[in-house]
């Protein structure tokens, strides 16, 4: 008797948690579905150089930048960071020999003003070969990022083949100088790189769902959402100042 009262009991309970969960998720439903359609009208509409401008404007709110903006802008300073350190490390390695070259013929009164012209020489190429290889990685690596981005708020969609375009641009503008057939090269080696780069850099937006268009999908509909809640308060706030 008493196991039959309490299965009752529960079923009774579990027949009205279910209710209460569907009627929570259909009354859900048609918000997320208009605020859906209400994107996909926005998407419809709008052009690709104003989701360029959109992409390269500073809010005036918070004096910052598009999220996906400063997210490629971190990219590239790693890379500049990385290029220096093997810069560095490249130049260093040659400083003893570039020193004994460029030196043969000076005469140092004692070991420690030879040591220091040596020290202070090594420091300075290891700057300078550091920097150079910064300035290479960080112009070739922006004209990757820089382009696949413009290429992909114009569309308003990723792909890999975004940074293949951006390599092949990249690799012929730094070999142009070198001619016709240094051009082609390049073009070709650029577009490879791109390749590879974009393969890896979308299969990791794809996994973490930040991708260029589902980013701006998710801002829209927070917006649309936020909106929405706004407009139900104030009716609200409208109806008990009527009432009252």
């Amino acid at each position: 008797m008493d196991n039959n009262f309490f299965s009752i009991i529960y079923e009774k309970f579990n027949n009205i948690l279910t209710s209460f969960t569907k009627s929570l998720s259909i009354g859900k439903q048609p918000k997320e579905e208009s605020v859906t359609n209400e994107i996909e009208k926005y998407f419809l509409n709008e052009k690709g150089i104003d989701r360029i401008k959109e992409l390269l404007k500073i809010d005036e709110q918070n004096g910052e930048r598009h999220e996906y903006f400063n997210e490629n802008i971190q990219i590239l300073s790693s890379v500049a960071v990385s290029g220096f350190i093997l810069g560095s490390i490249l130049e260093s390695n040659e400083s003893l020999e570039k020193f004994k070259r460029n030196n043969q013929l000076s005469v140092y009164t004692d070991k420690k003003t030879a040591t220091r012209a040596f020290v202070d020489h090594l420091y300075l190429q290891t700057i300078k070969g550091g920097t150079k290889y910064a300035f290479k990685f960080a112009s070739f690596s922006g004209m990757i990022l820089g382009s696949s981005m413009l290429i992909q708020a114009y569309r308003n969609k990723s792909s890999p083949l975004d940074y293949t375009i951006g390599g092949a641009i990249s690799g012929g503008l730094f070999r142009l100088h070198y001619g016709l057939l240094n051009f082609m090269i390049g073009t070709a080696a650029g577009g490879i790189f791109g390749t590879i780069f974009g393969l890896v850099r979308y299969t990791q937006m794809k996994m973490m769902n930040l991708t260029y268009e589902e980013r701006r999908y998710h801002k829209l509909k927070e917006d649309l959402i936020e909106k929405e809640n706004l407009m139900t308060l104030a009716a609200n706030d409208k109806k008990k100042t009527i009432d009252n």
